[in-house]
């Protein structure tokens, strides 16, 4: 297919609590994925799932990284398990267009290739942002500023700019890994499909960045700022009773570590 292109990209949400946690890192370079595309999905209704075929020689990979546990009860693992999801930035740059397929790429361990056609058919064109979706109200980053200043101390903490644009917030998170949302410079870049309350913690957790920023505290490395942003982030999450916006320990110790 002479249209078809790619992005690389990672794959997030049950990496971090489920299979794909062990399945991803066994994948060699060039093994196929599936996609399938979750218009139901509550969150996001251009989510794209990842998944993967556990049967032949995969299998028995499964098997020797996790002795002991009996892979063959359907429930544990399935014959196609879901590994996670694209993150929401790139699904929502796949809106509309026909996925070709996907493989796992050699950057790092949660990192996919996705092939796609360039061109998109106006008259196939059904999506749109989630009819929930809404502008960030002045409220509701004063309450996600307040939140931050109360859990770090920092008085009179300013008000940093928030965006919603498309483009910007597509560059910003460009840079980053597994991004929701970005902090760049005194400026915090959101989804123009933002949700309340869920994406709530996303706001609190770019909201931190802006705020060790602003008091210019230092840090071993630049990964190392991400502990205290994902613990806003959980605390918020749990504070507010919005536990799919969490992440675990063992999330947050990977992100947070100086390589």
């Amino acid at each position: 297919m002479n249209n078809a292109k790619t992005i690389f990209t990672n794959v997030v949400g049950d990496f971090a609590t489920g299979w794909g946690r062990i399945i991803l890192p066994l994948l060699k370079s060039g093994h196929q994925l599936v996609l399938k595309r979750e218009p139901e999905n509550p969150y996001d209704n251009n989510a794209i799932a990842v998944y993967v075929l556990t049967e032949g020689p995969l299998r028995g990979l499964i098997k020797n990284a996790r002795p002991g546990i009996p892979l063959d009860d359907g429930t544990l693992l399935q014959p196609i398990e879901r590994l996670g999801y694209i993150p929401r930035a790139a699904a929502f740059l796949l809106r509309g267009r026909t996925l070709v397929g996907a493989e796992k790429n050699p950057q790092n361990k949660t990192s996919i290739t996705v092939k796609y056609l360039a061109l998109i058919f106006a008259a196939f064109v059904t999506f749109s942002s989630p009819a929930s979706a809404e502008q960030i109200t002045e409220a509701q980053i004063k309450t996600a500023r307040n939140f931050v200043a109360l859990r770090l101390g920092i008085r009179d903490l300013p008000i940093p700019a928030v965006t919603q644009d498309p483009e910007r917030y597509t560059q910003a998170v460009r840079k980053g890994k597994n991004a929701q949302a970005a902090y760049r410079f005194g400026t915090i870049f959101m989804p123009a499909y933002f949700h309340a309350p869920e994406d709530m913690p996303h706001l609190v957790h770019e909201m931190t960045h802006w705020a060790q920023d602003y008091a210019n505290w230092h840090y071993p490395c630049h990964a190392a700022k991400e502990r205290e942003a994902y613990e806003a982030q959980n605390a918020y999450a749990r504070k507010f009773s919005l536990p799919n916006t969490t992440v675990t320990e063992e999330f947050i110790s990977q992100k947070s570590a100086c390589d």
